[in-house]
């Protein structure tokens, strides 16, 4: 991503705002095929659908060794933005739905390894994209992940198909719901429309502040955006390593009742915080760094909490039931990265970085209100029925 915009800005003099938004329809792609595509391919089988689909991210990679002016390589840009976020919305379901019912009784792992996918993306992609960029130029790094991809994608297609689902699906409760239940109805359940809230706030307020933290530390605190990118891979090493240790717990006793709210909690504290001159004369940037790495850990744990929850709430064939609530989580997942950045930018074109924070904490803060005064009417949001761990 920060080559992609690298490219259009200053290699083929485009203006920001044309990056922006050409970084921006990934997301707007991925939530709009979350509610729009994703449920129309539940009911194909895991491997056929991923032996079908595995050309498309080499194919969208590879085009761009294709000779193209100024104006065509722009709209081949947006095209595969499209394309790539309708692909990750569909797919991603199917894949985390087989993991489900392969493994059951391991639903935080499964969310924890879906989750930790993203951040190790962010941890090391970079690096190995930069140094693919200065060999190859802009073309190679986006081809190598596009062959990475499509050799993945073929490869879970082998061992899905391999492996056989048992006879007798694994359920949630002793009481399926029917699978004709339309995919929609799903929305008019409170505890569903919630989830979305709260994984869509936590998401944005997190992307809203990564995109925007190499322009705070430099004019807070005169940092460089080597350091910026420095401090952004220790954290996401510290993402991976306790986030991945909460979901393991969560699938033993750790309540993620006790999750989701601490973490909530917690993400709204370091944000709101974040810029530390609210506290400390001239700031402090130690204090800063902690603050960031606490809030990404923080969203980390509620992200890998948020899922099983939400397949627990839906009940039923395990399978069917993780399939469609991640299609649920994704249009949270994908709307808050859209929307975090663009709402963002906007605010802080008008309002200080205090100000800016501090109004990021408190939206977190009513969300995490939200989730106690539904789990207080309902008593089943944060401990649904059936489980043996929240």
């Amino acid at each position: 991503l920060p080559f992609l915009t690298s490219e259009i800005t200053l290699r083929r003099n485009f203006s920001t705002g044309l990056a922006g938004l050409a970084t921006a329809l990934y997301p707007l792609s991925g939530c709009l095929s979350s509610a729009f595509l994703a449920p129309h391919f539940t009911s194909l089988p895991t491997a056929r659908y991923l032996l079908a689909t595995a050309p498309v991210p080499i194919v969208a990679s590879a085009v761009f060794y294709l000779p193209m002016g100024r104006t065509s390589f722009i709209i081949v840009v947006m095209a595969t933005r499209i394309i790539l976020g309708m692909y990750d919305a569909v797919t991603e379901p199917k894949v985390v739905a087989k993991m489900a019912e392969l493994f059951p009784d391991k639903l935080g792992l499964i969310s924890t390894l879906f989750e930790l996918s993203f951040s190790i993306s962010v941890a090391i992609g970079p690096f190995l994209g930069a140094w693919l960029y200065a060999y190859g130029g802009f073309p190679l790094p986006i081809t190598v992940a596009g062959c990475l991809v499509t050799t993945l994608a073929l490869v879970c297609a082998a061992l899905f198909a391999k492996r056989m689902t048992p006879d007798q699906k694994p359920i949630l409760d002793d009481k399926p719901p029917a699978t004709d239940i339309p995919h929609t109805s799903l929305y008019t359940r409170p505890i569903i429309l919630l989830g979305i809230c709260v994984l869509g706030v936590v998401v944005a307020s997190e992307v809203f502040l990564s995109s925007f933290l190499s322009v705070f530390l430099t004019d807070v605190f005169s940092r460089s955006e080597t350091f910026t990118g420095s401090l952004m891979m220790v954290t996401g090493i510290a993402d991976i390593v306790i986030t991945g240790l909460i979901g393991y717990l969560t699938d033993r006793n750790l309540p993620r009742s006790v999750t989701v709210t601490l973490g909530l909690l917690l993400t709204a504290l370091s944000i709101s915080f974040m810029d530390t001159r609210i506290v400390l004369p001239g700031g402090s940037l130690a204090l800063t760094s902690t603050l960031f790495t606490v809030l990404e850990i923080a969203a980390g744990v509620v992200q890998v909490s948020i899922l099983p929850l939400l397949i627990r709430h839906h009940g039923g064939e395990v399978a069917m039931a993780t399939e469609r609530t991640t299609i649920v989580y994704n249009i949270g997942f994908y709307g808050g990265s859209f929307l975090g950045p663009i709402l963002g930018g906007i605010a802080l074109h008008y309002l200080s970085y205090q100000q800016c924070f501090l109004a990021t904490g408190a939206l977190v803060m009513v969300v995490l209100v939200g989730v106690i005064v539904e789990h207080r009417r309902s008593g089943t949001f944060l401990a649904p029925h059936d489980t043996t761990s929240d």
